[in-house]
C-alpha cells in the first residue's frame, strides 16, 4: 500500500483516508479528520463525515458530545480538547427527558426528586435528606413552623431537618413549646409558666392560655390561690371551707379556716351553740336559769381535769419509778371508779336536746380521762424494772408528795363548799320551779351523786400518793423516756381542758 492506498489496484482510499486515489498523485488519499483514524466519506457537498464515531460524539467530525454527554472534543470552546464524557446527576434525573446536562460544561440541568446542585447531589433549598442515597426521592420539605422560626425564609438544617427555633422554642419544626413554656403563637418565642411550687401539680401549663394544673381546691393562673370558699394553701391543695348554712354569716371562711359566726354561736364551721345557749335555727338563745346545774357539774368536771394536769406536771418536774403491785392495784381501782362515772354520766342525760349534748360532752371527756389514766398505768409498768439509782430523787418526790396533798386539799375544799352550795343552789332553783321540771330534779340528784364521786376519787388518789411516799427506784435512761410520756399525757389533759 502506498500513498494512503488500497486495493489490488491501488484504486482507493485506505480506510481511515478520504480522497480520490486515481488522480496519481502522493497526496491523493488524506487522513479521515475523526478520533481514532475512524472512517469516513465525502459528502456531495464535498463535506467530510465520520462513519464510525464514539460513544457519546457527534457531528460530521465527531467533534460535539450527544445529549447526556458533554465535553468539547476539537477545544473549541474550552480552548483545548475535551474528550466527550457522561454526565453525572447522581440518578436524580429522568433518563427518558432530553438536555439533562450541559454537553459542554455537564452541568446537570433537569434534578429532579427535589434536588439541587451541578449534579444533583443536595436537597433544594427549604427541603432536608440524603439526596446521594440509594433509595431516590428522601429530600423532604423543612416545613418550619413560622411563629416559632427565626427566620422567614423556611430554611432548615439540609440533613437533619432542624429548624432555627425561636427562644424556649423545640421540635423539629419548632412547632412546640419547651416544658414548663407556653404562648408560641404569639411570635416571639415561648413564655415561662411560672406555676407556684406548692399550688400547682407540675411545672408545665397549657400552651395557649397558660394556666397551670391546679391542685384540688386551688385556682389562677399560676395556681397560686384557694378557690372561693377554700382555705389551706398547701401542697395538699386547699380545703373547702363547708360553713354552716344557719350558723355562719358568710360561706366564705378565712385563710385559717374559721368560718365568722353568728352572735353565740362557735365552731370552725359555727356548727354548734355557745355554752348556755340552744336552738341554731332560733340564733342560740340562751338557756333557762335551771340549767346551770348543768353548767356547774361541767365546771366541776373541768376543774378536776385541771387538777390532774397539774399533779402530772409535778410529776414530770419530780420524776420518780414505781415497783409496786399495790399501786397498781389501786390505779386500776381508779380506773374502774373513772368507768362508774362514765356510767352515771350515761344515765344521767336528760330529755331536752341540749342537756343531753352537753351530758355527751362530759361522757367524752370521762371517756378520754379513763384512757389518759390507761396510758398512765402504761408508763408505770413500762418503768417496772428500773434499778436502784431513784435513791438520789427522794427529796424531791416528798416534795412532789407535798405538792400533791396541797392540790388534793384544794380539791376537797371545793368540793366540800363550792361543789355544795352550788348543789344547795339548785336544789332550791328545782323547788322554785316545781315539778315543771321532772327532768331538771332527776338531773339534780345525778349531780349530787357525781360530786359524792368526784370526792371519794379525790381520797382515793390521796391514800394512792400516801404509798407513792416510799417507792424511791429509779433508772436514769427510762426515767428519760418515762418525762417524755407523762410530757404527753399532759398536753392530752390540757388539750381537753380547752374543750
Amino acid at each position: 500500500m502506498e500513498d494512503n492506498t488500497a486495493g489490488d489496484t491501488c484504486d482507493r482510499c485506505a480506510p481511515g483516508y478520504y480522497g480520490n486515489a486515481l488522480q496519481g498523485t502522493e497526496d491523493d488519499c488524506q487522513p479521515c479528520p475523526c478520533p481514532n483514524r475512524g472512517a469516513c466519506v465525502i459528502l456531495p457537498n464535498e463535506q467530510v463525515a465520520c462513519l464510525q464515531c464514539p460513544q457519546g460524539y457527534a457531528g460530521h467530525k465527531c467533534d460535539l458530545c450527544v445529549d447526556g454527554y458533554f465535553g468539547d472534543p476539537l477545544g473549541a470552546i474550552l480552548g483545548m480538547g475535551k474528550e466527550c464524557a457522561k454526565c453525572e446527576c447522581n440518578g436524580n434525573i429522568d433518563h427518558n427527558a432530553v438536555g439533562n446536562c450541559n454537553t459542554t460544561t455537564g452541568e446537570c440541568l433537569k434534578c429532579i426528586h427535589h434536588t439541587d446542585g451541578s449534579q444533583c447531589e443536595k436537597c433544594l433549598p427549604g427541603f432536608f435528606g440524603n439526596a446521594l442515597g440509594p433509595l431516590k426521592g428522601d429530600c423532604r420539605a423543612c416545613e418550619c413552623f413560622p411563629a416559632g422560626t427565626q427566620s422567614d425564609d423556611g430554611l432548615c438544617e439540609e440533613v437533619t431537618g432542624q429548624c432555627p427555633c425561636k427562644e424556649h422554642v423545640s421540635g423539629r419544626r419548632c412547632d412546640r413549646c419547651q416544658e414548663g413554656y407556653y404562648g408560641l403563637h404569639g411570635g416571639e418565642g415561648c413564655r415561662a409558666c411560672n406555676c407556684d411550687a406548692v399550688g400547682a401539680l407540675n411545672a408545665s401549663c397549657d400552651v395557649y392560655t397558660g394556666q397551670c394544673h391546679c391542685r384540688t381546691g386551688v385556682t389562677g393562673l399560676r395556681c397560686d390561690s384557694c378557690l372561693p370558699l377554700h382555705y389551706g394553701f398547701s401542697p395538699d391543695g386547699c380545703q373547702i371551707c363547708d360553713c354552716d348554712i344557719i350558723g355562719a354569716i358568710d360561706p366564705q371562711c378565712e385563710p385559717d379556716g374559721q368560718c365568722v359566726c353568728r352572735p353565740n354561736v362557735e365552731g370552725r364551721r359555727c356548727e354548734r351553740c355557745k355554752e348556755n345557749t340552744y336552738n341554731k335555727q332560733a340564733g342560740c338563745v340562751s338557756c333557762p336559769h335551771c340549767y346551770d346545774l348543768v353548767q356547774d357539774a361541767v365546771n366541776l368536771h373541768r376543774a378536776k381535769l385541771r387538777d390532774l394536769a397539774h399533779l402530772l406536771r409535778t410529776i414530770k418536774e419530780n420524776p420518780r419509778t414505781v415497783d409496786d403491785k399495790e399501786f397498781e392495784v389501786k390505779l386500776e381501782e381508779i380506773m374502774r371508779k373513772v368507768d362508774e362515772l362514765l356510767k352515771d354520766a350515761k344515765d344521767a342525760q336528760g330529755s331536752g336536746n341540749n342537756v343531753a349534748g352537753k351530758m355527751k360532752d362530759q361522757f367524752k371527756l370521762l371517756e378520754d380521762v379513763r384512757k389518759i389514766v390507761a396510758k398512765t398505768q402504761d408508763k408505770i409498768v413500762t418503768a417496772g424494772g428500773l434499778s436502784t439509782q431513784g435513791k438520789l430523787n427522794v427529796s424531791q418526790a416528798e416534795q412532789a408528795l407535798a405538792q400533791a396533798e396541797e392540790i388534793l386539799n384544794i380539791a376537797r375544799k371545793a368540793v366540800e363548799s363550792e361543789g355544795l352550795e352550788a348543789l344547795k343552789k339548785a336544789e332550791e332553783r328545782s323547788e322554785m320551779f316545781g315539778q315543771h321540771n321532772v327532768a331538771m330534779s332527776d338531773i339534780a340528784r345525778k349531780a349530787r351523786q357525781m360530786a359524792d364521786e368526784q370526792e371519794k376519787l379525790a381520797g382515793d388518789i390521796h391514800a394512792t400518793a400516801e404509798q407513792a411516799r416510799n417507792i424511791t427506784y429509779t433508772s436514769h435512761a427510762k426515767l428519760v423516756e418515762l418525762e417524755a410520756g407523762i410530757n404527753i399525757v399532759s398536753t392530752d389533759i390540757e388539750t381537753l381542758d380547752a374543750k
